[in-house]
């Protein structure tokens, strides 16, 4: 249900923030969800950029390397894989 809202809010929407959406419930879920379709590309590109949202370097640190092909549907305009390497990898 998170998820979605953040779709339809916009870039401005910060669902940690804006609403009563949890982190450590939508990890549980995404997690739940890669267990279903390990090879997900939509659900892992999403669980990244949730993870990044939520400035959690140890979950998105172990997502990114399995992302596979790079959806840049998933990726809010405001907030690129590249934006979420710097700050929680310290990629350049």
């Amino acid at each position: 249900m998170y998820w979605f809202l953040q779709q339809v809010e916009g870039t401005n929407f910060d669902v940690f923030r804006h609403s009563a959406a949890r982190w450590i419930t939508m990890k549980q879920g995404f997690s739940w969800l890669r267990e279903q379709n390990p090879f997900s590309f939509w659900t892992a590109n999403n669980y990244a950029v949730f993870a990044c949202r939520a400035h959690d370097k140890q979950t998105y640190q172990s997502i990114r390397p399995n992302l596979g092909y790079l959806m840049h549907a998933a990726w809010p305009s405001n907030l690129s894989v590249e934006v979420c390497d710097r700050r929680l990898l310290g990629a350049a």
